[in-house]
């Protein structure tokens, strides 16, 4: 799972100018979903920093606030926050029975022109989206957005299935992304769809924020028993939140409690919020004779819904559509263990020791994991305290710091410091031998350094302690990519860093003393300098061997001046040893994640020349293990790196697709 894990205290606030910010939804209070609540939580704690914020957003009908029993008035949010309703027409199909189609007709150009915001900040590509595309066109004004939806999972569920239909649908998703100077995405994978479409702009994983105060574990047993009784809920109980809608598949949460049921008779299964499944989700309970067990209790008001949660013991989301699942979230807060379908973005937010994941449909998967949590209370309870402190990472005020930083820079804001930054991006599959020495000497030359330096360390499906091990060192962010691949994990690093240099290191390194002073030197000194980079000195191999691997970067040196002067083409970079300046990499593209492993650095030195200057220097060396040398041999492995090198250099493409990983 890839997650940007944000390291701020919940009560910093950044130093930044009060901005004007027009945020631009198709979904929006009365409609109840995950989208309203999260731009609802941010718009607030941007108000409270001195921002304003208003909401251009549909215009709902006196039936729409029924449904969810609420009054038919306007929403009060203070200070700083207004609303702006858009001319829509009802969109009956909608999950929500609430849907709105806003007319992208500009009906709010007089009140946006009054406003003058800074930036506009869209959550849809459709009716609203379009309407912030004009007006960003319009105004001259930059439009930031937020891909919240998984339009092929969706598209799933659509009557007719064209593959023709998906393709021009997510091209056009991209299309409209394109037109952003800035996107987000809840999870990696959702980054990833676009990105198999050609998705290249500048973009980054970023958390939903979340209002954590109403939620909590209950205070004792008997306040538990006690919140069980208002409910009508039983000893066990299975818990449910959000929109009742197919694509949730709540279906497979009510058969497997058909199975548990025959083991534990005193399970129930609370189910609150309202949508199109309803009706057959009624159905099915009488079928499975599930009557007494289920409880259906509609759309709650705040103080009830964090009490359902108390009185909750686990949280099931069975969806194969989620980017982050915001409900699932509030579980987490509210101490309860999850079990989640193992699909979309749901895994990348169910960590180790806090949940569970099984396969999407899993019937008999999920009731054997409910059965164990249920027979098992001290581990639910360890589940449930694991699932705490991972929350609090993406509370409002961290992922407003996060925002306000992505603002100021959109809006060619300086730097913290003032002076150039930098990350420093480790890839790590399996490396808990090695991670904890490279991250001791990166901190130590971190702390020696007088610039702005971020640590990332990419856990790149790791099975063993490397994560853990990661997580050990304060001011390093973790961040999961759960598809392994080298150009992948640096990719994942990419979007999840801030700085104006991107430092690419191994798992396995010891940084110099100097080196950082290096790097800010070069970069310094030379304004064309897009990619720097130098050799590695393998500080576990012998020392004749170093100096024969010292002539054969001379040798490669030597053929690149050749090759860049005569035939103009190609670079030559370090892989594990090279910085790349972040406005370059951004207009390339980034990394080409279609490359598993062998010939990513010449690829990427090929195409960021393209850019500026590209310079490897023997000032720059990198300490690193030569375990792959001795497993492989120096001459196999020379003939591996200069066969891809001169594959990706001619053809675009590596030589060799598979790798042998050497641990």
């Amino acid at each position: 799972m890839l997650r940007v894990w944000l390291v701020e205290f919940e009560n910093e606030n950044l130093s930044i100018d009060s901005m004007k910010i027009a945020i631009f939804s198709d979904n929006f209070y009365p409609e109840m979903s995950g989208i309203s609540d999260s731009i609802l939580s941010l718009a607030r704690e941007l108000a409270a920093r001195g921002h304003t914020v208003v909401f251009y957003v549909p215009r709902y009908s006196r039936r729409d606030f029924a449904v969810s029993k609420l009054p038919f008035r306007e929403l009060d949010l203070g200070e700083n926050i207004e609303i702006f309703r858009l001319f829509s027409l009802p969109y009956k199909a909608a999950p929500t029975k609430q849907g709105r189609l806003v007319l992208p007709i500009l009906s709010s150009y007089r009140h946006i022109k009054k406003f003058d915001p800074d930036i506009l900040y869209a959550q849809d590509v459709f009716g609203a989206g379009l309407e912030a595309l004009f007006l960003s066109r319009l105004l001259k004004k930059p439009l930031v957005g937020t891909n919240h939806t998984p339009l092929f999972e969706f598209l799933k569920y659509a009557p007719v299935r064209w593959k023709w239909l998906e393709n021009v649908g997510m091209n056009y998703v991209n299309w409209y992304y394109r037109h952003c100077v800035f996107v987000s995405a809840p999870c990696r994978a959702l980054l990833a769809e676009m990105e198999s479409f050609g998705f290249r702009a500048k973009s980054r994983v970023l958390s939903n924020p979340l209002e954590l105060s109403d939620f909590s574990p209950s205070d004792s047993l008997d306040e538990k028993v006690a919140l069980k009784k208002k409910f009508g809920l039983s000893k066990h109980t299975l818990l449910y939140t959000g929109r009742l809608a197919q694509e949730k598949n709540i279906d497979v949460v009510l058969r497997a409690m058909a199975i548990v049921k025959k083991t534990m008779p005193d399970i129930s299964c609370a189910i609150t919020g309202h949508g199109s499944a309803e009706a057959s989700l009624r159905r099915l309970v009488r079928e499975l004779g599930l009557a007494k067990q289920v409880h259906f209790l509609g759309y709650l008001q705040r103080e009830e819904f964090s009490d359902v949660y108390r009185a909750a013991d686990i949280f099931t989301v069975m969806s194969t559509a989620e980017t982050q699942c915001l409900s699932m979230m509030h579980a987490f807060a509210s101490g309860l263990p999850v079990i989640a379908a193992d699909a979309y973005g749901l895994p990348e937010y169910v960590p180790k020791h806090a949940g569970f994941v099984v396969p999407p449909g899993d019937v008999q998967g999920l009731a054997e994991r409910i059965l164990f949590l249920l027979s098992h209370p001290e581990e639910a309870k360890r589940f449930g305290e694991n699932g705490k402190s991972f929350v609090r990472e993406f509370s409002v005020s961290a992922v407003a710091n996060e925002w306000e930083r992505i603002f100021r820079e959109v809006l060619g804001g300086p730097s913290e410091t003032g002076k150039p930054s930098m990350s420093i991006v480790i890839p790590a599959y399996n490396e808990e031998k090695f991670l904890k020495n490279t991250l001791r000497s990166v901190m130590r030359r971190v702390r020696e350094s007088e610039h702005s330096i971020e640590v990332i360390v990419v856990n790149n499906a790791s099975t063993d302690r490397t994560r853990e091990i990661a997580l050990e060192f304060p001011g390093v962010t973790v961040v999961d990519e759960p598809q392994k691949g080298l150009p992948r994990a640096r990719q994942a690093g990419f979007l999840a860093s801030h700085s104006d240099l991107i430092a690419n290191i191994d798992a396995d390194s010891l940084v110099p003393k100097q080196w950082i002073h290096s790097v800010f030197r070069e970069f310094s000194r030379r304004s064309e300098l897009v990619a720097l980079s130098g050799p590695y000195i393998y500080y576990d191999i012998p020392t004749l061997t170093n100096r024969l691997i010292r002539l054969y970067y001379a040798a490669g040196l030597l053929f690149h001046l050749f090759n860049h002067r005569v035939l103009h083409s190609g670079a030559l970079l370090q892989g594990g040893n090279f910085v790349l300046k972040r406005s370059a990499l951004e207009r390339i593209g980034g990394f080409d994640v279609s490359i598993a492993f062998f010939g990513e650095d010449t690829d990427i030195a090929r195409r960021i020349q393209r850019e500026g200057s590209v310079r490897f220097t023997f000032a720059l060396p990198m300490y690193t293990s030569g375990r792959r040398l001795k497993r492989e041999g120096v001459l196999r492995a020379a003939y591996v790196y200069v066969a891809n090198h001169l594959w990706v250099l001619f053809f675009k493409k590596p030589f060799t697709k598979s790798f042998r990983d050497i641990r």
